[in-house]
């Protein structure tokens, strides 16, 4: 009797969310249809245990890869009390089986199964709490697959991700030991391990456009062999992306990569360098020009796909490649105004750190502060104008340190330059390295103290 009243008093606490009308599957396919940027749309209509989902897209590549018929069938055990996926007090919980080949049309799925021993299935498992806060494992079974010409394996791949409903934010954590593609004549091996991926969206999308965020992948261990080509790759790396708010009107964009190798055949691909450290960040871009650039972008994508659905029709191919010539010339000339928004004079700054480790350490350092005047005219005439500005488009610091050796395999225009320079004394060489600093001011370029246009330092150098 006691526990049949504690279970109604927690029900009664909890009714009131768990009744809402607010409709969370609603929410959480709108999420997955603005985190791709509008590239898939995901939609559900309710069934008698649960939802049917469907994935479609209006752009033609996609449309030629997915399956529009199929259906997900999502399971729904609502709250507040749950036994599915787990016992637990919740708004709801979301269990799903699915074929993964049926997921795309059927000529892909057919190639896909050719030599699989199994149909791999994903298993879907999610909990929606009282606030609209949902968290989903996806677990996609082992592949192993034998054809006439390879053999093919995938170890699990588990995806855990966090989403808020409200706002729209969440995280994505994906992971798989191992895929290894490999040829039965031995002559070659495709192999990747240790791969991560990190996804993550740290404020409500803009005009649903998901801006602000981070990423990161990282790759153990990537081997290509070719032994016809005679061609060996074996590497490690990561890169990370983040899109940072500074304020209401102005983000920072940063980009870092790594690579790392300690194979003999790779280090002879890679002209002797080891390793590779790249840091560039973009600061104070105008947050209204990066959305209309992504919008623009997917304007673009929507021009090119209708010319590709139309592209067998020979009257409507006239037709939608007279459109896509007059959109794109309209677009265009959008663009020049999208970039005056973007990059703005005074405030947008580039910022690059490259090294480069291979018996010596190598690196180029820029510090640079955007001075150019707003482009105008059309994107061809803009681009003129711009390049006209030569030097006075930035202002700030520049600091080289170049390998003479690597210099010599991987740039060989930039030593005949550096030997100009050089020979001037605007360069030093020590123990077989070139070192540059320099400073871009007022139009000008500053070295050993003293200011050069840059027809003065052409004079001095030819």
């Amino acid at each position: 009797m006691k526990k049949l009243i504690f279970i109604s008093l927690i029900s009664s606490v909890f009714s009131t969310y768990a009744l809402a009308k607010d409709d969370f599957m609603e929410k959480l396919l709108n999420f997955y249809s603005i985190s791709t940027n509008g590239i898939l749309d995901f939609k559900a209509k309710k069934s008698a245990d649960g939802y049917e989902v469907k994935i479609s897209s209006k752009q033609y590549v996609y449309k030629e890869i997915f399956n529009p018929n199929y259906t997900i069938k999502v399971e729904v055990d609502e709250g507040p009390l749950v036994t599915k996926p787990h016992f637990t007090f919740a708004k709801a919980g979301l269990v799903s089986k699915i074929d993964i080949f049926k997921v795309f049309n059927p000529e892909i799925e057919k190639e896909l199964q050719k030599g699989v021993q199994k149909r791999p299935l994903l298993h879907y498992e999610a909990i929606v709490g009282f606030s609209d806060t949902i968290q989903e494992t996806f677990k996609l079974e082992p592949i192993l697959a034998d054809d006439n010409d390879s053999k093919l394996s995938l170890t699990p791949v588990v995806a855990k991700t966090t989403i808020d409903l409200n706002n729209y934010t969440g995280k994505i954590d994906i992971a798989t030991k191992e895929l290894l593609l490999e040829p039965k004549n031995k002559e070659g091996l495709f192999r990747v391990q240790g791969v991560t991926l990190h996804n993550e969206i740290t404020q409500k999308p803009v005009n649903n456009v998901v801006l602000f965020g981070k990423s990161m992948l990282k790759v153990e261990n990537l081997e290509v062999q070719s032994k016809p080509d005679k061609f060996a790759l074996k590497l490690a790396f990561d890169i990370e992306s983040e899109i940072k708010k500074v304020n209401q009107k102005l983000l920072d964009f940063s980009l870092k990569n790594t690579i790392h190798t300690d194979d003999v055949h790779t280090i002879a691909l890679f002209k002797g360098v080891k390793d590779e450290k790249i840091d560039l960040t973009l600061k104070n871009l105008g947050i209204e020009g990066v959305v209309e650039l992504i919008t623009f972008s997917q304007k673009m994508q929507e021009i090119q796909n209708k010319l590709l659905q139309d592209a067998n029709d020979p009257v409507k191919k006239e037709a939608a490649l007279a459109e896509y010539m007059a959109q794109v010339a309209l677009l265009n000339n959008t663009l020049v105004d999208i970039i005056n928004k973007t990059f703005l004079s005074n405030k947008s700054k580039l910022i690059l750190d490259l090294e480069l480790q291979s018996d010596k350490k190598s690196f180029i350092k820029l510090d640079l502060l955007y001075k150019a005047k707003p482009l105008q005219g059309d994107l061809n005439s803009a681009i003129i104008g711009l390049m006209a500005q030569g030097l006075a488009i930035f202002d700030g610091d520049i600091e080289i340190k170049l390998d003479k050796e690597l210099a010599v395999t991987l740039y060989p225009l930039s030593t005949m330059f550096l030997e100009l320079l050089k020979n001037k004394g605007f360069v030093s060489e020590k123990n077989g390295i070139y070192h540059l600093k320099a400073k871009l001011q007022g139009g000008k370029i500053v070295l050993n103290g003293k200011a050069y246009t840059l027809q003065e330092l052409t004079t001095i150098l030819f």
